[in-house]
């Protein structure tokens, strides 16, 4: 027994791993779990240009979700977020909306665990 274990050791098998993103630089997250937000934005009527631009992330962040943003920009703009829409869930709001893929790993093995 003890050599079919050192054998099936040798061989380095397994599980498949399907293609993770490295993790976001510390201070940062991937945009793809903040893409709702401007679907929860214009569902008060309000666009992203009209986010001050102090708060307003570059336009072209939201086209890739490997994108990753500056944790301080996403709390800007959620802090400008909630005083257009006098909505303070408004997180909760735009999470609702998102897919386990925005979380990254941990929601890639949530969804495999689904079942």
């Amino acid at each position: 027994m003890t050599s079919l274990v050192r054998t099936l050791g040798k061989l380095h098998r397994h599980l498949p791993v399907s293609q993770v993103h490295a993790a976001p630089v510390a201070g940062s997250a991937w945009i793809a779990a903040y893409d709702t937000l401007h679907e929860v934005l214009d569902g008060f009527g309000i666009g992203v240009t009209d986010v001050p631009d102090a708060a307003r992330p570059p336009a072209d962040i939201f086209d890739d979700v490997d994108n990753q943003i500056a944790c301080a920009d996403v709390g800007r703009l959620r802090a400008v977020s909630v005083q257009f829409t006098n909505c303070n869930p408004i997180g909760m709001l735009s999470g609702r909306r998102a897919s386990l893929a925005a979380v990254g790993l941990v929601g890639r093995s949530a969804r495999q665990s689904a079942g």
